[in-house]
C-alpha cells in the first residue's frame, strides 16, 4: 500500500479544487447558454402578448361599433317611420311614431 504523504496530500487537495472550479465554469457555461437560446422564445412570447392585448382592444372596440351602428339603424328607423307619416299627414301615425321615439329614447339612453 502506498505512503500517504504531504505532497500527496496537496496534490490531491488541487486535484479536487481544479475538478470543483472546472466544473462551475462548465455550469456557468450552460446557464449562459440555455438563457441565451431562451431569450428568442422571451422575445416571441412578449410579442405575441402585445398582440392579444391589440387584439382584444380591437375586438371590444368592434362590439361597441356595432351597437352604435344598430342604435342608429333603429334611430333611423323610426325618423324615417316619423317623416312618413308626416308626408302623408296622419295624426295617428305622427303620435304612434312620437311615442315609438320617446320610448326609444327613455329605454337607450
Amino acid at each position: 500500500m502506498p505512503r500517504i504523504d504531504i505532497e500527496m496530500l496537496i496534490t490531491f487537495v488541487f486535484w479536487i479544487s481544479g475538478s470543483i472550479v472546472t466544473l462551475g465554469g462548465a455550469i456557468a457555461i450552460l446557464e449562459k447558454w440555455s438563457l441565451k437560446f431562451k431569450q428568442p422564445e422571451d422575445r416571441q412570447n412578449e410579442r405575441l402578448d402585445d398582440h392579444d392585448k391589440r387584439i382584444s382592444k380591437l375586438e371590444s372596440d368592434r362590439d361597441d361599433m356595432k351597437e352604435q351602428l344598430l342604435d342608429l339603424k333603429e334611430m333611423s328607423r323610426l325618423l324615417l317611420a316619423q317623416v312618413a307619416a308626416l308626408a302623408n299627414g296622419d295624426a295617428e301615425a305622427i303620435r304612434s311614431a312620437s311615442d315609438e321615439i320617446v320610448s326609444y329614447l327613455r329605454h337607450k339612453i
